[in-house]
């Protein structure tokens, strides 16, 4: 029924982006998920979709037989800047980028292979090289610390990826969003099904 419909979230790829498609992903009231999705729909159509459920929305609000109300301007509510992507990149570190570094790194990987055979495999259990070896404990550090940098400019590369451009509005009873650079996301989030907010930082944030 198209009064359970409340939102219609548009995603563009890359790809999608230049020959001008998108995926439209439709939610419900009462669904934990998407629960309709159309794939390969242009950019224009998406555009409409979403038009035509807010005036969908418009008309179920507004008296029997009375015109419908035009749509209210957007209210701007957040637009990240560019410096401030930039501070959020700088301060986003995220765990899940250290094996991503581990395995695309090649001088962190080298690096950590070497240690390996040579300290590890050849010196420590040959024998040869005690762990409390300066050398070792050099080594070990050096591919911590390369292993870490490289985990950390991953993460802010993504983080901008994600948050390029983000933009939040309001329209009369619900909230709009854009975001993404390499995929572009844009929905609608009503504001009866926004429950709680969760505010989270890690320690270089709250310095910040």
């Amino acid at each position: 029924p198209l009064e359970r419909v409340q939102n219609v979230d548009v995603t563009q790829s890359f790809l999608q982006r230049l020959v001008g498609l998108a995926v439209v992903r439709f939610e419900t009231a009462g669904g934990g998920s998407t629960e309709g999705e159309l794939r390969l729909v242009s950019a224009a159509h998406a555009d409409e979709l979403q038009s035509e459920l807010r005036r969908h929305k418009r008309e179920a609000r507004s008296d029997p037989g009375a015109a419908p109300a035009a749509e209210a301007e957007p209210t701007a509510l957040y637009e990240l800047s560019p410096r401030g992507l930039a501070l959020l990149a700088a301060v986003s570190f995220r765990w899940g980028a250290v094996p991503l570094a581990l395995f695309t790194t090649p001088l962190v990987s080298d690096l950590l292979l070497a240690f390996v055979r040579e300290y590890v495999v050849a010196g420590v259990l040959g024998g040869e090289v005690s762990l409390r070896d300066p050398r070792v404990l050099g080594v070990a550090v050096a591919g911590v610390g390369l292993l870490l940098l490289a985990a950390w400019v991953i993460s802010a590369v993504i983080t901008v990826t994600q948050y390029w451009r983000f933009r939040l509005e309001r329209v009369e009873d619900e909230l709009r969003y854009e975001r993404g650079l390499v995929q572009r996301y844009s929905g609608s989030i009503p504001l009866e099904k926004v429950q709680s907010l969760a505010v989270e930082e890690n320690v270089a944030m709250r310095r910040l």
